[in-house]
């Protein structure tokens, strides 16, 4: 019986919160939109079939989609996708050329070695 109690409470902790579908996260998305341009045709604010494929086909996660859900202005929206965005990498260190892609040498004589195909 322990054991069954065990194994019951352990499935439901690792149930996985999947948040909102992609339907109900871009219906929100479109009121919020009609809300901060109103007067402008609902039409013209984006095709939701579109917007609903587009959602499921990049995989969006649950976590976006709440912050999305609990937005409640355009810049709202932007907020979650600045939080979704990866840190900034540091560019590596540049290094100084070395062997054959080094600055060229004078030649022996002591003037600038001519420009390779100018037939000197």
């Amino acid at each position: 019986m322990r054991r069954f109690i065990l194994l019951a409470a352990l499935l439901v902790a690792c149930k996985e919160d999947k948040g909102p579908s992609c339907a109900v996260v871009v219906d929100h998305m479109l009121d919020v939109t009609k809300q901060a341009m109103p007067g402008h045709d609902p039409g013209a604010l984006g095709d939701r079939k579109a917007m609903i494929a587009q959602c499921e086909k990049r995989n969006m996660p649950a976590k976006m989609r709440k912050c999305l859900m609990a937005a409640t202005s355009l810049a709202g929206f932007g907020e979650c996708q600045e939080k979704a965005k990866p840190a900034p990498t540091r560019p590596l260190p540049s290094t100084e050329p070395t062997g054959s892609a080094a600055a060229p040498t004078p030649t022996e004589s002591g003037s600038p070695a001519a420009p390779a195909g100018s037939g000197s």
